[in-house]
């Protein structure tokens, strides 16, 4: 059972390495990554949105260019909406060998920062 059962689900965009997930899985979150997930990979971002409504994750992406005009297009369609935390590469530079600060930044989040979250779009800070 999962014992943070009161945080968001989420889904980790490709750009995003699977270690992330699995740790956040290893501390009780409930969060796949694209790149980690056979029948995810390969898809558009706008099947990754419609999946992502489907299954009420949070799609956390650095891809704003992409996402948000999908994420506007559903809300203006009166479709599900997919559910954005976006985050940057500044603040969170993506390297292979150390993901913690990504990592403390989305257990805040998933803690206690949803819950300030204003409608379906989020920014992750650190």
């Amino acid at each position: 059972m999962n014992k943070h059962h009161q945080a968001p689900a989420l889904l980790l965009d490709e750009m995003h390495h699977p270690k992330v997930a699995e740790e956040l899985r290893n501390r009780g979150y409930d969060v796949i990554a694209v790149a980690d997930t056979v029948e995810l990979r390969g898809h558009t971002d706008e099947q990754l949105c419609s999946w992502a409504a489907e299954h009420q994750r949070w799609i956390v992406t650095e891809n704003i260019k992409d996402f948000r005009p999908l994420h506007i297009a559903a809300r203006e369609a009166n479709e599900l909406l997919p559910r954005l935390l976006l985050t940057s590469p500044h603040a969170f530079p993506r390297s292979r060998k150390n993901f913690g600060r990504l990592i403390a930044a989305l257990v805040q989040w998933l803690e206690e920062g949803h819950q300030k979250a204003v409608g379906a779009e989020d920014w992750l800070t650190g």
